[in-house]
């Protein structure tokens, strides 16, 4: 249970990390974080889908999109 939890806790983090951070490249980083999470396991993968598509769309710098695109 330990591990479920510091995964949750580190997708939440990482995904605060790709809407949040004022960084690119520390959003880049996030974004390809989450992505390797979520390709290991489907909670994370759920948790993480919304705020990846939201990068997506909305994010203002081409390799953040590039990396949430690559993530999902």
């Amino acid at each position: 249970a330990s591990l479920a939890l510091s995964q949750s806790a580190k997708t939440k983090d990482l995904m605060k990390g790709v809407l949040g951070d004022k960084s690119p490249k520390d959003r880049v980083v996030a974004a390809e974080e989450l992505g390797n999470l979520a390709a290991i396991k489907l909670s994370e993968a759920k948790l993480a889908l919304p705020v990846l598509r939201t990068a997506l769309y909305k994010d203002a710098d081409p390799t953040v999109r590039k990396a949430a695109l690559d993530a999902i």
